[in-house]
């Protein structure tokens, strides 16, 4: 975690001659920003949190994107955002319960398309950009993979979570969602062109739900940076 922060930092420093040199960051019709990040997961579950924590642990992810955006009445700094990105999960766990340790691991691959309303305020020669909007999310694929050790026997087992067929090693009726609606708001600050920016995307719809009426939903905090053109 140290070390990622450590090489968006680098990174900041690497573009910031250029992006001061820039013009205006916000320009007459909007701008367009490409931008790297890394979330901290977290999949709530209304019932059993701490045992469905370790068998599916997603708790962190890395995003590459793009965001465009359009002004919105005439000389007012409010402005659309509109952009796309991918977006892959991953985590790993241990438990171990009478002398029997099994390991877990998860990834999943996702495309986001984030839909935003912005407020870009100008203060000093540095850009403050809050916003809130909508995010659209479509699971491409994900897994958990179980290692169970029992003495010097391993057995290994994977589980395709947004495959519903009845085929071996798939989800079948617990199968995960593919598409999901979440609530996404932040604010980014913005130097000349080069921007850092923290935000929450939160599911407004499970993304599982299991015959006990057992429920997750999958939650982001974002650190991005990002050029704008």
């Amino acid at each position: 975690m140290k070390r990622f922060y450590a090489l968006l930092v680098l990174a900041f420093v690497a573009v910031a001659p250029k992006a001061f040199a820039g013009g205006d960051f916000y320009g007459d019709e909007g701008y367009g920003r490409t931008y790297v990040g890394y979330s901290e997961a977290l999949v709530s579950w209304s019932k059993a949190s701490d045992v469905n924590k370790d068998l599916f642990p997603l708790s962190k992810s890395v995003t590459l994107g793009h965001l465009g955006t359009g002004r919105l009445f005439g000389a007012l700094p409010l402005f659309v955002e509109y952009g796309i990105n991918a977006q892959y999960t991953y985590g790993d766990s241990t438990s171990t319960l009478l002398g029997i340790t099994t390991n877990y691991k998860a990834d999943m691959l996702a495309v986001n398309i984030p839909l935003h309303l912005s407020l870009n305020l100008s203060l000093g020669g540095v850009g403050l950009t809050p916003y809130a909007g909508v995010n659209l999310r479509g699971n491409i694929f994900g897994t958990r993979t179980s290692e169970l050790k029992v003495g010097n026997t391993t057995t290994t087992e994977e589980l395709r979570l947004f495959d519903d067929s009845e085929e071996k090693g798939a989800a079948g009726d617990n199968a995960w969602e593919r598409f999901q609606v979440g609530l996404s708001y932040g604010v980014s600050l913005n130097l000349g062109r080069c921007t850092v920016g923290v935000g929450i995307v939160s599911d407004l719809m499970p993304l599982v739900e299991y015959d006990d009426d057992n429920t997750a939903t999958l939650t982001y905090k974002t650190l991005s940076v990002g050029f704008a053109f």
